[in-house]
């Protein structure tokens, strides 16, 4: 009797001090709900109504949390397998941090939970590493004055105009003079930017709408339906849902298996099947500039006509300086991922348009 009464105890032992265990754990010196620590969900309770009634995650968690307390920062308390998020509410501080302190934060979690299961290999979803510091080393220049100049800046002066040539045919021939929406015809100028700066191909959106109206102005109504759709369409078509998915399962109350499950579905394999193909093509018909100036020699940056131009162009010196083949980039899965990442940044260009 006396080793069941043992036997008991000890799991009774076990058991509580395993219940005890899952509840959250805050940080001393941040405030946090005192109710929500008593309770093994933490603030996931107080945060699901927010959520649904607003559709907004972040904003949600502010809702639950600083401004609930009345403090620039606090804590979102998670179960205790899980650390709690520090929430900060103080735009000075806030610039401080990613301005001058950037160096001593890494990634948040809840960034590298969300993206994470999609995009495995870019540098958006990964914690800082060696192995990351030289990924990124790849594409430290893309955002150089210099190559936005040469590079970026023609393109964004080729868009304006076409932008501007469907605007005055629409003015002129299709609303006469009145007033009409412009926001689709700048997210697709936005597209046509961002993907020829990225990879050198133009998805030639808005010269499709340009021909489109000139076509029904003539009255060529075969001519229409026989216009092949440029790239643009259906890159775009794969912009929104990757946009739409991530903001979707972001607003889960667990979003980084709500991604996992999303990245299991028929039209994430076909988001993923397409951009693939597109990039891929993109980065053999970099190979290709490369192989035909190959006399000027590798380290002239005046064959840089786009990001990929100028990421491969660095693989391919640094492996030259290692004394190795460059790997076939097309097979790169780090380059892939990296560039899903870039789609994604279309993503909120567009979507903050």
């Amino acid at each position: 009797m006396l080793i069941y009464v043992i036997i008991g105890v000890f799991i009774t032992t076990i058991a509580l001090v395993a219940f005890r265990r899952l509840h959250p754990r805050p940080y001393p010196g941040i405030p946090y709900n005192a109710a929500s620590a008593n309770r093994i969900a933490g603030d996931i309770p107080n945060l699901i109504p927010v959520v649904r009634e607003t559709n907004e995650f972040s904003h949600s968690i502010f809702t639950v949390t600083t401004q609930e307390l009345g403090s620039p920062i606090a804590q979102f308390l998670f179960p205790g397998i899980r650390k709690p998020l520090i929430i900060l509410e103080d735009p000075r501080e806030v610039e401080d941090i990613l301005v001058r302190r950037n160096k001593e934060f890494d990634k948040a979690p809840m960034v590298i939970d969300v993206l994470s299961p999609m995009f495995p290999k870019g540098s958006i979803s990964q914690y800082t590493t060696p192995e990351l510091r030289l990924q990124k080393r790849v594409w430290a220049d893309v955002m150089n004055a210099e190559f936005l100049r040469k590079a970026v800046a023609p393109n964004i002066h080729k868009a304006t105009l076409e932008l501007l040539t469907l605007w005055r045919l629409k003015a002129t021939t299709v609303y006469k003079n009145q007033p009409f929406n412009v926001l689709d015809d700048l997210k697709n100028a936005a597209l046509d930017v961002i993907w020829v700066a990225v990879v050198g191909d133009e998805p030639g959106i808005t010269r499709y709408e340009i021909e489109k109206i000139k076509r029904q102005l003539k009255g060529d109504q075969r001519g229409i339906e026989d216009q092949k759709l440029p790239r643009g369409i259906f890159i775009k078509a794969e912009v929104i849902y990757v946009t739409e998915a991530i903001a979707r399962n972001s607003n889960t109350p667990v979003p980084k298996w709500a991604q996992k499950l999303e990245t299991y579905t028929s039209r994430y394999r076909r988001f993923k099947s397409i951009i693939t193909a597109e990039i891929s093509t993109a980065m053999k018909n970099a190979v290709d500039r490369f192989q035909r100036i190959q006399t000027r020699g590798f380290d002239t940056s005046d064959a840089d006509t786009c990001m990929m131009d100028l990421v491969l162009r660095r693989r391919i010196i640094e492996a030259k300086r290692a004394g190795r083949l460059p790997s076939d980039p097309v097979k790169d899965q780090n380059l892939l991922d990296e560039m899903f990442v870039m789609l994604v940044a279309v993503s909120e260009s567009m979507s903050h348009l």
